[in-house]
């Protein structure tokens, strides 16, 4: 995954209301609702 796209998924998890950090791994269920809504 590249950074612009764990950018992407950190800000769309963050309007979603989806707790995420600012660094490190993102949670696999995570990337998957986001991969499901796109």
């Amino acid at each position: 995954m590249s950074r612009e796209q764990s950018a992407d998924i950190r800000q769309w998890a963050k309007a979603n209301g989806l707790p995420v950090s600012e660094r490190g791994r993102i949670a696999a269920s995570v990337v998957e609702q986001y991969e499901a809504a796109h």
